[in-house]
């Protein structure tokens, strides 16, 4: 690729093929140039996030995906994601408002509800958290089996609720 190529896709493609095989740098470095050509674009900042994520850098992470959901305000991953590292940094209240909004946007994902019901149980909202979680396995059934194995849902585990989520199959 040439660096004064003027379509940022090429360098969108190669910075995802690198961050499927984990080679943040790398990745990082195409999607900035992307960024250079494109700024607009926020597919871009949301995958330059989650670089930044897996790397443990949550103030860049934040810092893409605000701008991933500035531009783009309707992709509900990109709130969901943003939401994910606020819940990392223990800013829970905040994460619940990103997931809130990605839930808004697509009402019908189940890791949605299930990162929304985490964050609610760890701040003791254990109704509200269970109302998610039971959705979450509404949407997928398969969730149940990985709940004894979530910290999140540890206030939980007494609760008639859950446990008649567990065992739901």
């Amino acid at each position: 690729l040439r660096e004064d190529a003027e379509d940022a896709a090429p360098w969108y493609n190669l910075g995802n093929l690198y961050l499927d095989r984990t080679a943040l740098p790398l990745a990082v470095a195409c999607y900035q140039q992307a960024l250079v050509l494109e700024a607009s674009d926020s597919d871009i900042w949301n995958n330059l996030g989650h670089c930044w994520s897996l790397a443990g850098e949550t103030e860049e992470a934040i810092r893409c995906y605000s701008r991933a959901v500035a531009l783009r305000p309707d992709s509900a991953i990109s709130w969901n994601n943003l939401g994910n590292t606020w819940s990392r940094r223990g800013e829970n209240e905040r994460a619940i408002g990103c997931y809130k909004e990605a839930i808004r946007i697509e009402d019908d994902t189940a890791a949605f509800h299930l990162n929304l019901a985490a964050s609610l149980a760890r701040l003791g909202l254990n109704d509200d958290a269970l109302a998610d979680l039971e959705k979450a396995v509404t949407l997928n059934p398969l969730l149940a089996g990985l709940l004894p194995d979530l910290a999140a849902f540890d206030p939980l585990r007494a609760n008639p609720r859950y446990l008649h989520l567990l065992s739901s199959d």
